[in-house]
């Protein structure tokens, strides 16, 4: 009766293990897919840049300009004690400078790309992040 009982709870604690599993895996696509709207409708509010047959020399130094002033950050998810938000990653690179916009790359969301509204703010930012083992910038 006892081995009976011990199989029941070993059998119980499986089907447990597994609902715990099938949880995890539907929370995950349920934050991929999130991820994959948000980034969709910030594509889409973001203005298209011109295409390039169309530029002019001041709308293609401003497209420059825009890339001079970006900074990748890439952080690991696992030494992060919790995962930045745009919000969060703005007021953490404050400190370099004015930051225009912040967006959210990847499925993993373990990457952004920071706009600062002056390109001078980027090189101290990189410079600050260049020996960190949670987050690094280029």
């Amino acid at each position: 009766q006892q081995e009976a009982q011990a199989r029941h709870e070993v059998a119980a604690q499986r089907q447990k293990a597994a609902k715990l599993e099938e949880l995890k895996k539907e929370g995950r696509k349920m934050r991929e897919s999130y991820a994959d709207k948000m980034q969709q409708q910030q594509q889409q509010q973001r203005p298209q840049p011109p295409s390039v047959s169309g530029t002019t020399g001041a709308t293609a130094r401003q497209t420059e300009n825009i890339e001079d002033r970006q900074v990748r950050l890439k952080w690991s998810r696992k030494k992060m004690k919790i995962s930045p938000s745009e919000h969060s990653l703005a007021q953490l690179l404050q400190r370099f400078g004015t930051v225009e916009e912040v967006a959210l790359l990847g499925k993993k969301g373990n990457a952004a790309l920071v706009t600062f509204a002056s390109a001078q703010s980027c090189d101290p930012c990189v410079q600050a992040y260049l020996e960190s083992d949670e987050l690094r910038a280029s």
